[in-house]
């Protein structure tokens, strides 16, 4: 039994200072009996980990993931064991529940570090306009996120018992030595001086703040989400340009009381349940303006040529906006209100925030909150004579657009007779919980992405008051009897199921029924091929063509069926897709990682546990197929990366590849959700193809281009099918063809197919070309 003690955030309470220090001394830390364990961790802290615990998956087992079994294992003889994610809080009952079964048997302690409510909410929405694409303002952030931090505490001390639960107040009047490592080294019994331990001599997550956290806020209502999130770096070299850009924000008194007010029965909890001596709410928060007027028209002019002059993505996106005029626009951190201009419409894609001659009368509350982009927005599609029907009489003189930006929404007042802020906000919580308004997300986000709205006056059905959940039932462990028929089973689905039984109990491997199927996995005749190609590569087409020129993909009824970014389905089957997920994160790898460690996932193969999914799910696959099927396939595009792992396991697997130009993928990357930046796409791009080199090479691994598989779609399969041994009639190929629809495909790159690129992926580009079959003449 180990001591285990778990840090569970807040985020914005020096974790990632903590963490950093836990990672940099892992082996000395366990040269003195304490294990800060590998196993689970995402950069320095138990992300990963608590991303599972917080999963439906854990429920039914929450040792059942390759990630548990590994970090139990990595305890296993260790006195004391230390977990840290500010991730594990936010989890809720679910993660706490799952992680006190996965730890049953040990004794655990709970560490939890809170921060006063007004800095807290100010640090949070500071990281979070600098790592994402919030664009709301601080008030709306403040108002639409609530979170008493007595509930977060509460929840944890159900599960594990309160007086397992050590509560500390992150201040630094209250920390040991006004320092959070110090003070956690004194709550786990870390004694001694800590300069026999390595620390990092900088700030490891300092926020931005001033000019350049509005002009991150300016531009996160343009980018895509991941592009947004993909600034950070640059973010914190321009942070150095000025004093002001980082450190703390300005909040003033107004906003300062309405905070102390919304969580002033919080405060009392902590002090009486908890004992925190919790300090008196703050009046208002010194720090940088969020803008500060005075100095916006240069600080934007030297953060745009200091990002043009180090090459940064921020400045192409600046160039998409001219600051104009912005005198009028108050800060938005609780200083008197101040009416908005409101600019007219433009033709240009430059949005120019500028101020008209006369402004529109505004409601005199939280004026200043409205963003000029959600007001050109907004103007075009709010219907003016439907929303001053809502009004009274007294604000029917009120400009439409400002009232229902700062007021009309909160009120749940409608913006056209086709849209209903209560029914979007009551059904998509993420916005809610955002504090982004409502019209404004659906028309810059939510059509993209396929979200449902509902017609003005819709009666939202209120959500369920939430039940606590019962503990559920221990997952029934599996004996060699209930696989006794998997030496005869036909079934993809009960090789799955044996392959479950393989990762949750590893001790079956051993079963005479595993044993025995593992024996003849691979039967006389049995021919497997991989398909190859990166995400957004077109490898859905080219499996749903295989699959109705006659090569068996797995039953239909078993395979990941259409999503929104792929509605004719992905020819995927969710097994395979779990394994090749399990032997990334077990090689520290994922799919979106440009240099995957391809010899560890190779080496992978050797190992019995992982050989055995393996050639269970390739024995399963072959003896599902149905008559006269003479080839297996299966796909998932992280094969790009684990191929070399199924080669190994299987010496006789064929592939067979197809090939996307690097920016056609980068583009429907970033369109498809905002996985990537152009850039990233295109280091991602380059790095599935470095790992697919070994392949090219070989005679009898075919290699297509996607753009050929479009325009001449039987002249380049027909060569394939010859060298696969396979044969096709009329009806088989009119299937196959039928698939090739126009519409289907929406980054083609008919106009710009000589578009520039980075010289590595130029060159890679350039020798996948010279490697593909073309179709003939």
């Amino acid at each position: 039994m180990s001591d285990v003690v778990v840090h569970i955030g807040l985020n914005k309470t020096g974790t990632s200072s903590l963490q950093d220090f836990l990672a940099l001394n892992t082996d000395a830390l366990r040269a003195e009996g304490i294990c800060y364990p590998r196993a689970g961790r995402e950069g320095a802290a138990h992300h990963g980990l608590s991303t599972w615990l917080g999963s439906p998956e854990a429920d039914a087992d929450p040792t059942a993931s390759p990630v548990a079994q590994a970090l139990l294992d990595e305890m296993q003889g260790m006195p004391r064991v230390w977990l840290s994610s500010e991730d594990f809080h936010a989890q809720g009952l679910r993660g706490a529940r799952n992680l006190a079964r996965l730890l049953q048997g040990h004794s655990v302690r709970i560490v939890l570090y809170l921060r006063e409510h007004l800095a807290y909410l100010a640090s949070w929405y500071q990281q979070n306009i600098q790592a994402s694409a919030l664009s709301c303002s601080f008030a709306s952030f403040c108002h639409f996120t609530h979170k008493p931090l007595s509930e977060v505490a509460d929840t944890w001390g159900q599960v594990f018992g309160h007086g397992q639960l050590t509560l500390r107040l992150y201040d630094r009047r209250s920390l040991v030595g006004g320092d959070v490592l110090l003070d956690f080294a004194a709550q786990v019994g870390l004694g001694g001086d800590l300069g026999r331990f390595v620390r990092k001599p900088y700030e490891n997550n300092p926020s931005i703040s001033g000019n350049l956290l509005f002009i991150k806020r300016l531009l996160n209502t343009l980018l895509p989400p991941a592009e947004a999130a993909a600034l950070v770096g640059e973010l914190m070299e321009l942070s150095k340009l000025r004093p002001g850009f980082r450190g703390a924000m300005q909040v003033g008194p107004e906003l300062a009381a309405q905070v102390a007010r919304t969580y002033a029965a919080d405060r009392r909890q902590l002090r009486q349940r908890w004992g925190l001596d919790w300090p008196v709410p703050p009046t208002e928060l010194a720090g940088s303006p969020v803008p500060d007027i005075a100095t916006l028209h240069g600080d934007w002019q030297r953060v745009q040529a200091a990002a043009r002059k180090k090459g940064f993505a921020l400045a192409s996106a600046m160039d998409w906006l001219r600051l104009g005029d912005l005198r009028a626009l108050g800060g938005d951190a609780g200083e008197a209100p101040v009416s908005i201009p409101v600019p007219p419409a433009r033709a240009e894609a430059a949005v120019d925030i500028a101020s008209p001659p006369t402004p529109s009368p505004a409601p005199a509350a939280a004026a200043a909150h409205a963003d000029p982009i959600m007001v050109e927005l907004l103007r075009e599609h709010l219907d003016t004579a439907f929303y001053r029907a809502q009004l009274p009489p007294e604000e029917q003189g009120l400009d439409p657009v400002i009232h229902y930006l700062t007021r009309g929404a909160e009120q749940g007042l409608d913006p056209s007779p086709a849209f209903s802020t209560r029914a979007y906000l009551t059904w998509h919580a993420d916005v809610r919980e955002a504090g982004m308004n409502p019209f404004f997300h659906y028309l810059r986000h939510g059509r993209e992405e396929g979200r449902q709205a509902w017609p003005a006056g819709a009666d939202p059905v209120p959500e369920p008051m939430p039940v606590p959940e019962p503990e559920p039932a221990a997952p029934r462990r599996l004996s060699a009897q209930d696989l006794a028929g998997l030496p005869a089973d036909r079934t993809l689905a009960g090789h799955v199921r044996a392959m479950a039984a393989c990762v949750q109990q590893p001790e079956l491997l051993a079963s005479e029924p595993i044993q025995a199927a593992l024996a003849d996995w691979q039967a006389p005749g049995a021919r497997w091929l991989a398909l190859l190609g990166m995400h957004r590569s077109g490898t859905s087409l080219l499996a749903g063509m295989l699959q109705a020129l006659g090569v068996w993909l797995g039953p239909a009824d078993e395979l990941l069926g259409p999503q929104p970014d792929n509605p004719e389905g992905f020819f995927e089957h969710p097994a395979l897709m779990g394994l090749d997920e399990a032997l990334l994160e077990r090689a520290g790898s994922a799919w979106d990682d440009t240099a995957p460690a391809l010899a560890r996932i190779t080496a992978l193969a050797d190992d019995v546990a992982w050989q055995a999914q393996a050639r269970l799910w390739l024995r399963g696959l072959w003896r599902s197929r149905p008559e006269g099927a003479t080839l297996a396939a299966f796909k998932d595009p992280r094969l790009c990366y684990t191929a070399g792992f199924w080669q190994a396991s299987c010496p006789a697997l064929q592939g067979l590849i197809v090939l996307r130009h690097p920016l056609a993928v980068a583009r429907s990357l970033r369109a498809r959700g905002g996985y990537s930046s152009l850039r990233h796409g295109l280091a991602l791009w380059a790095a599935h193809h470095r790992a697919l080199a070994p392949w090219r090479g070989r005679a009898d691994v075919p290699v297509i281009l996607h753009s050929d598989l479009l325009a001449a779609p039987r002249a380049t399969l027909a060569p394939v099918l010859d060298a696969l041994g396979l044969r096709a009639d009329e009806s088989q190929w009119a299937r196959a063809l039928a698939q090739v629809r126009p519409g289907r495909v929406h980054q083609n790159l008919a106009t710009d197919a000589q578009a520039a690129l980075p010289d590595e992926v130029a060159a890679l580009w350039a020798d996948w070309q010279a490697a593909a079959w073309r179709p003939a003449n």
